[in-house]
């Protein structure tokens, strides 16, 4: 249960995503409904922000063809925990979920790797920050959040 989680983002074990609860059923029952109606406006909410954020953070890559569901929306970014702040101080959410690399989690110590072993996933966790994108927010959130990450950066929101 909780992949394998002690505390926060430490995985002790290997572990799975094994929380879903009678409630959480009944409720995922009801929002199923409105899947494809969520999906659109995440995508909708993703291709504005990736619009916006040009010149300021590193947006997600996606293949031709692929058409991801954004459940997270992660940019790569410079000063991430900086930003992170200035956000908060802002009244935008974001979050940080994979601070560490699978190969230096506890659980797959086993396997001999070390730090430095996996330069890119290493880089890619100091970087990453994950901004909302969720089909609640409308075009004006997605503006301020834009506003307020090339504020920090200093940077001019496109057109």
């Amino acid at each position: 249960r909780n992949h394998g989680e002690t505390q926060r983002y430490v995985c002790e074990r290997i572990g799975g995503n094994f929380r879903l609860d009678t409630m959480k059923a009944a409720i995922l029952n009801v929002k199923l409904k409105h899947l494809d109606e969520f999906t659109r406006k995440r995508r909708a909410n993703a291709a504005l922000l990736t619009k916006l954020l040009q010149g300021t953070v590193t947006t997600p890559y996606v293949p031709k063809g692929h058409e991801p569901v954004y459940h997270q929306y992660s940019v790569l970014c410079e000063r991430r925990d900086e930003l992170r702040s200035h956000l908060a101080d802002g009244s935008i959410g974001s979050a940080v979920y994979y601070p560490v690399s699978l190969h230096l989690q506890r659980c797959f110590q086993s396997l001999g790797y070390k730090q430095g072993d996996m330069p890119l996933s290493e880089n890619t966790c100091k970087k990453i920050l994950s901004l909302p994108c969720h089909p609640m927010l409308e075009e004006s959130d997605i503006h301020r959040i834009a506003d307020r990450i090339h504020a920090f950066y200093g940077t001019t929101k496109p057109a």
